[in-house]
């Protein structure tokens, strides 16, 4: 049992890091944070709002970015 625990700990992160944009380490810190706040349903809470937070940072981001190119007149 312990040794499943500790591959599903390396893993995860890993997978969490391929099948989005999320960097591996963010994705490990969203794993272990999920777990101390939340505990076993932590496991998949805490990534996912981290993956959700980090996307919506990204998007801000990227239209401040946009809005400095491209000023429209303000009224």
């Amino acid at each position: 049992m312990l040794l499943v625990s500790s591959i599903d700990n390396v893993i995860r992160p890993y997978v969490l890091g391929k099948t989005n944009n999320l960097p591996v380490l963010l994705g490990l810190f969203g794993f272990l944070g999920g777990v101390v706040a939340f505990g076993f349903i932590g496991i998949f809470l805490g990534p996912t709002l981290l993956a959700v937070a980090y996307s919506l940072f990204l998007e801000w981001t990227t239209a401040e970015v946009e809005e400095r190119r491209h000023p429209t007149e303000q009224i």
